[in-house]
C-alpha cells in the first residue's frame, strides 16, 4: 500500500468514520450504511488513480436497495456480496436507487484529492462531511420515507 493510500485509510478512520457514526451510520473502511428495516442505505467511498503516486482522488456514491430485491438478486446470482455497495448498480432496475454524490450536491461530478502528506486533511474532512450532512443524509432520509 502506498503512502497516499495509507493517508486515505487514516483519513477515513480518524476524520470521517467517527462523525458518520454520530450521524447514525454503521460501517468502516470505504462503506457505511444507515440502518433501516427494509432497505440498505449505503454511502461508499470510491478512489481513482491520479497518475501521481502521492495523491488519492476520491468521491462518494450513494444507494438505496430494498432488502427483498437484494435477496432475490442474490438468489439468482449467488456471487453477489451479502450486502450491496453503493459503488455499483448491479443491473437492478427496480428496487434500487443509485447516485454519485455530485448529482446530489450540485449536479456535476464531485471528486476530492488527498495528498500523501495529509496537508489538507482537515479541510477535506469538513467539506466531505458537510456534503454528507447537508445533502446526502437528507436525501437518504427523504427517499427512505417517501
Amino acid at each position: 500500500m502506498g503512502r497516499a493510500s495509507q493517508t486515505f485509510t487514516c483519513f477515513l478512520r480518524e476524520d470521517i468514520a467517527p462523525r458518520l457514526r454520530e450521524l447514525g451510520f454503521k460501517g468502516s473502511g470505504k462503506r457505511f450504511s444507515l440502518p433501516d428495516n427494509d432497505h440498505y442505505a449505503v454511502v461508499s467511498f470510491h478512489t481513482r488513480r491520479t497518475g501521481f503516486p502521492d495523491r488519492v482522488r476520491f468521491t462518494l456514491n450513494v444507494s438505496i436497495v430494498e432488502k427483498a430485491t437484494w435477496e432475490r438478486a442474490r438468489e439468482a446470482t449467488p456471487a453477489l456480496p451479502a450486502q450491496p455497495s453503493a459503488a455499483a448498480s448491479y443491473g437492478l432496475d427496480d428496487g434500487m436507487w443509485w447516485c454519485p454524490v455530485g448529482t446530489i450536491v450540485g449536479g456535476h461530478e464531485r471528486w476530492w484529492t488527498l495528498d500523501a502528506d495529509g496537508a489538507r486533511r482537515d479541510f477535506l474532512a469538513r467539506e466531505v462531511l458537510g456534503a454528507i450532512e447537508d445533502a446526502v443524509l437528507p436525501t437518504l432520509r427523504e427517499r427512505l420515507i417517501g
